[in-house]
This record gives C-alpha cells, sequence and structure tokens, in this order.
C-alpha cells in the first residue's frame, strides 16, 4: 500500500485509513501490527461476502509459508479490539469449514486521516472555499527558530502520546487475556468429525479415525468431559455453528479439524472454539508425510491436551497420547478397519476384518487391532457363521489379553460381551473384567 491509496473505510465508532495503517475508534488511534491492520482490511473491503482461509493467506502472507495459528490469533484480537471486551458485539463472523465474513455495514469515505491520526478534512457541507490563512488566526506570529522549536517540540510531545497509548493498550490488552484465559476453564468438550477437504472418498478413514482416536486421547484427561463419537458424528456432513453445537451438546468448547490428503503429504487444520462466543482460542496447522501418521496423532493430541490443561503428570501425559504401535502403516490399517466396522454392512465387515488382520500381521502386539476384530467378529460379517464368528472373537479376545497390560475396553455392552467370553478360561476372563473396567473405550 503507497501514499497514494486513498481507501478509508467507516463501520461503527470506527475509521480505518488503508494508506497510513491507521485504525481510529470514535477518532482515537488503537495500535495494530500490520498483519493484525492487512487482516481487517480484507475483511472490510469484502464485507458481508464469505472470505475464505486460503484467501487470506495469500492477501496477508503472500506466498510465506505460516501456521494456522497466525490467522486464528489476529481475528480473535481483531475481535477483542472491536468489540472493546463485549462477547455480544459482533464484526466477524466465522463460517464453519470456509472462513470468515464482516457484517457490520461498512462505508467508504472520502475523507482521509493524516499521519498523526487527526481527520484533515471538514463536514462533506462546508464550502470548500472559505479557508484561513495561519496568519490571520495567530494574533502574534512566532520567528522562523520560535517554529522549529515548536514544531519540534510538539512532535515530541506527539511521540510521547502515541508511545503511552501504544504501551496501555498493550499491557491492557495482556491483563484482560490472561484474567479472561484463568476464567476460561474448559471442562466440557465436542471433537466435531474432522472434514476430508482432499476431496477423494477413499481417505475418508483417515479423517474419521484421527477424530475417533482424539476423543478416546482426550477422555484421559482428569475432569474433562469429553462428548462420545455417536454424539458428535451425527454433525457429520452438516453444517453447523459452534453456538449451536455447544447448546444442544452442552460443551464449552468446539474441536474443529480439516485434512487435505496430497500424495504422500498430510496437512491437517484445527481450531479451537469456544462454543459460547465462536472466540478462536488456539489453532494450529500440521504438515506431516503418511509415514508420520502416529506422530502426527499424537502431536495433536499433546497440543490439545496442552491447551486444556496446562499441568498434567507424566502418568495422565502417557496415557493420552498412547498409540498401541509405533508402525504407521499398522495404525492407517487400524483405522481403516474401524470405519468399515462403523458401517455395519456384510461389504464393510469383510473389509473390517481384512484390514484389521493387515494391521496384526505388522505389528502382532497391536492390543487395539485384537479389539477391533473381536468387535468385528461380533456384528456378524456375512462369510463366517455365527458359531465361527463366536469362536473366532474368542480367539482375539485371549490373543488381545496376553498382548497388553493396558487393555482398551470393547465397545459391546457388558451383557453380549459375557455371552462371548464364557469360553475363555477363567483367568483371562477375570483379567478381562477387571482390566476392561478401568481402561478408555477404543470408540
Amino acid at each position: 500500500m503507497d501514499a497514494s491509496d486513498k481507501r478509508i473505510y467507516e463501520f461503527g465508532p470506527f475509521r480505518l485509513d488503508a494508506a497510513e495503517y491507521v485504525l481510529l475508534r470514535d477518532g482515537q488511534i488503537i495500535p495494530l501490527t500490520p498483519k493484525v491492520f492487512e487482516t481487517l482490511l480484507v475483511l472490510v473491503e469484502n464485507s458481508g461476502h464469505v472470505v475464505n482461509k486460503n484467501e487470506l493467506y495469500k492477501q496477508v502472507w503472500q506466498d510465506a509459508f505460516v501456521e494456522e495459528t497466525n490467522l486464528t490469533k489476529n481475528i480473535s484480537i481483531l475481535r477483542k479490539i472491536l468489540g472493546n471486551g463485549d462477547a455480544e458485539t459482533s464484526f466477524i463472523e466465522t463460517v464453519p469449514k470456509r472462513g470468515y465474513r464482516f457484517v457490520a455495514p461498512v462505508r467508504k469515505s472520502g475523507s482521509e486521516i493524516g499521519k498523526n491520526g487527526s481527520n484533515l478534512v471538514a463536514s462533506s457541507t462546508a464550502d470548500e472555499g472559505q479557508v484561513e490563512s495561519t496568519d490571520s488566526v495567530n494574533p502574534h506570529p512566532t520567528s522562523g527558530a520560535e517554529s522549529v522549536v515548536s514544531g519540534v517540540k510538539q512532535h515530541k510531545l506527539a511521540a510521547i502520546i502515541a508511545l503511552v497509548v501504544l504501551v496501555g493498550g498493550t499491557v491492557g490488552l495482556f491483563l484482560y487475556l490472561r484474567t479472561r484465559n484463568k476464567a476460561l476453564a474448559i471442562e466440557s468438550i465436542a471433537v466435531m468429525p474432522f472434514v476430508n477437504d482432499s476431496g477423494n472418498p477413499d481417505i475418508e478413514y483417515l479423517s474419521e479415525g484421527m477424530t475417533e482416536t482424539l476423543i478416546n486421547g482426550l477422555s484421559q484427561i482428569p475432569g474433562l468431559s469429553v462428548k462420545t463419537r455417536s454424539s458428535v458424528f451425527r454433525y457429520k456432513g452438516k453444517e453447523f455453528d459452534a453456538r449451536t453445537i455447544g447448546k444442544e451438546l452442552g460443551v464449552q468448547a468446539i474441536l474443529n479439524g480439516h485434512l487435505v490428503e496430497r500424495g504422500d503429504q498430510l496437512t491437517l487444520n484445527v481450531e479451537l472454539v469456544e462454543a459460547a462466543t465462536e472466540n478462536v482460542l488456539w489453532g494450529s496447522r500440521y504438515e506431516r508425510k503418511l509415514s508420520e501418521l502416529v506422530k502426527l496423532q499424537s502431536d495433536v493430541a499433546r497440543d490439545v491436551s496442552g491447551r486444556l490443561r496446562s499441568k498434567l503428570s507424566g502418568a495422565e501425559e502417557a496415557k493420552i497420547l498412547k498409540s498401541y504401535t509405533t508402525d504407521p502403516k499398522a495404525f492407517e490399517l487400524y483405522l481403516k478397519g474401524r470405519y468399515f466396522d462403523n458401517k455395519r454392512t456384510a461389504d464393510s465387515l469383510d473389509k473390517a476384518i481384512e484390514a484389521l488382520h493387515q494391521a496384526i500381521a505388522l505389528d502382532p502386539n497391536y492390543a487395539l487391532a485384537y479389539a477391533g476384530l473381536s468387535d468385528a467378529y461380533s456384528h456378524g460379517p456375512s462369510h463366517v457363521t455365527l458359531t465361527e464368528g463366536r469362536s473366532r472373537r474368542l480367539n482375539m479376545l485371549e490373543r488381545l489379553l496376553r498382548s497388553t497390560t493396558h487393555l482398551p475396553r470393547l465397545t459391546t455392552r457388558s451383557r453380549t460381551l459375557n455371552s462371548f467370553t464364557n469360553g475363555i478360561s477363567p483367568e483371562l476372563n477375570a483379567s478381562l473384567n477387571g482390566r476392561s473396567s478401568s481402561t478408555p473405550t477404543t470408540h
């Protein structure tokens, strides 16, 4: 932007000068960093229209690589400044799965704002010919030297005032955010189904599987209520906003995710949103290879849990991050198996069992894969009889119990589980009942 840029916008009590990088509220300068200012300018110039995130990245950061958190922080700062701390005052609207919309009415003004932030143009009704000279106003004209001294003093005073405003605003914002963060203790959350933005339905198992795995991991955080898979997956494929979800599910926060696969490259964008205000509390962008799938899942779980709870014991963090396998291909096959098992059709159950057997072949001690096979056989695949299915389920349960000391709980209801464990030895049956009562569900 250059000095010839005359774009000036007015909305509510604010004036935005594109040439001078100035935002004023009731004539007072509001200090903004350049990127926050540019984010606001793009939204204001497209007021009433949705600006998707990729367009914001392109216009504000050009081709530079930035994390998702940069944009979400800018939006959060702007909401606080424009709303003046009032959560009910909304200038910027989040449009789920797309981007942001500036919703306040905007007027493009012909007025110009000087470099010192003052309004230099009179009302449009003023007579442009009626301009008085400085000499006629000042009855005691000063010498050239006095004018220079006076000008220097005025510039020093203006600089001091600007510095005080900037420091005061920064300190005030810091104190506000610190107070707000202390007051905001997230006790309930809904991990919404991650959106597959790749346009490839064949990787739907990845977006669904990562969602379920994160639900299971976060459910290990003490004092945090995490909504189940069945509660959140009814919203899959539907448009929703954080306020509605928060009210319907009775949660304080929503976690959204968007997954893109390009060849062997995965990009995951995650946002933690406060349901009541729709403010983005945190966001991040992850770039990983498909071969780093296990690490990606652990990184996301660690970062999200760290935002929800600042202090976790080593044992608590280990439960949240436990992956049960270090083999990325085995983990991918497990996610695929669970994805097909959840469809509950004869064909999908056959695919689930095939994928889970492949996962076990890669990692014979993969407890989750044994648990998944046990569940799949209980759902009645087409290629086995009920008796054979029961026999295979018993076999999977015994292998599961011998594969781990930290047993994932099975999804089948207890009375059905008991009917399938009648043939297991008393020692293993007692171990199953004892360990499954205190460990997390697998989906």
